[in-house]
């Protein structure tokens, strides 16, 4: 047990809030604009898709359905911090967020080996263009694989070419965490005592839509606009005025939230039944998210970008 004396220092939810205000200031509007419109489509299909499959199949298996939504958005977006974000906004419980964490980290292990040696294997079978192998191969790979990190091992596997478009893709789906958390907040606020939606007032909503996701919102705009050439082609702060701090603090912020979850979790409630079937969901979830991913990647790198010349 934690003693009396510690236990004010352990607030894993507030810690999660600040981080994830700092996550805003290091996701860019401009990452999402740089991969062009085939990018653009395969992140709001791929995140559309999965993300709902994802929390369907989690509530046929009978995942809570807070818990559901966290698995979800970390299939579908970038793993940890989508989990932290959204587990932040649906105030799901720790063990669940703790235990969904540890999943997406131990599955993102052997898919940044399976993944190259899947698209090495299939994607030339599609096309002889080697531009457009290492596209539909980088976009796969930056579509599937749940860790920023883990996407840029993967993809350096294969090539340079692939590498930029796999991080490209991923910052792409990156900048939907803020889009997700926002709906999930306000699906919830909607949300009455009987379990039912309802239409809410506007001072309701406002009063049970949890802030820190205003926070994000305005750092990532914050920052996008300070790091626009656009905008301030001329100012000489702009260049002072970088993502790296902002990292920082948010996987400290991250970093001391893991470690009040793992204080506060119990090894009994990690092997319960009911995390066996969060496993099989997410498992479920990301066998499906492979699949989509490879028909979206091919569709949109494959054939309609050489058609269309984006």
């Amino acid at each position: 047990h934690i003693p009396d004396w510690l236990r004010p220092a352990v607030q894993g939810e507030f810690f999660i809030k600040i981080g994830v205000v700092c996550l805003g200031a290091t996701i860019l509007i401009r990452d999402f604009l740089t991969s062009g419109a085939a990018g653009i489509v395969q992140a709001c299909i791929v995140v559309t898709c999965v993300w709902l499959f994802g929390f369907w199949l989690s509530r046929r298996m009978k995942v809570e359905e807070r818990a559901a939504m966290t698995l979800s958005s970390g299939v579908t977006i970038c793993g940890v911090s989508a989990c932290i974000a959204a587990g932040g906004v649906a105030k799901v419980q720790e063990k669940h967020l703790s235990y969904i964490i540890s999943v997406v980290l131990i599955i993102a292990v052997p898919m940044i080996y399976l993944m190259p040696l899947l698209a090495k294997l299939i994607v030339p079978l599609l096309t002889d263009n080697v531009d457009v192998q290492n596209e539909i191969m980088g976009a796969w790979i930056g579509g599937t694989v749940d860790t920023t990190s883990g996407v840029a091992a993967a993809s350096d596997m294969i090539n340079d070419a692939a590498n930029k478009t796999a991080m490209i893709v991923k910052a792409t789906q990156n900048v939907l965490i803020g889009v997700v958390a926002f709906c999930i907040a306000t699906y919830l606020a909607s949300k009455g005592g009987d379990g039912k939606l309802h239409r809410p007032s506007a001072r309701l909503v406002w009063e049970k839509f949890p802030k820190f996701v205003f926070g994000f919102i305005l750092a990532s705009l914050v920052f996008s606009l300070l790091q626009s050439k656009h905008i301030f082609p001329d100012w000489e702060v702009k260049k002072l005025v970088e993502t790296s701090m902002a990292k920082t603090f948010s996987s400290f912020f991250f970093s001391l939230a893991f470690v009040c979850i793992g204080m506060d979790t119990r090894l009994k409630d990690i092997i319960s039944k009911d995390n066996r079937n969060i496993l099989y969901a997410f498992l479920g979830a990301q066998c499906f998210n492979i699949v989509v991913t490879f028909l979206v990647a091919w569709l949109m790198f494959g054939i309609v970008k050489p058609a269309l010349g984006w």
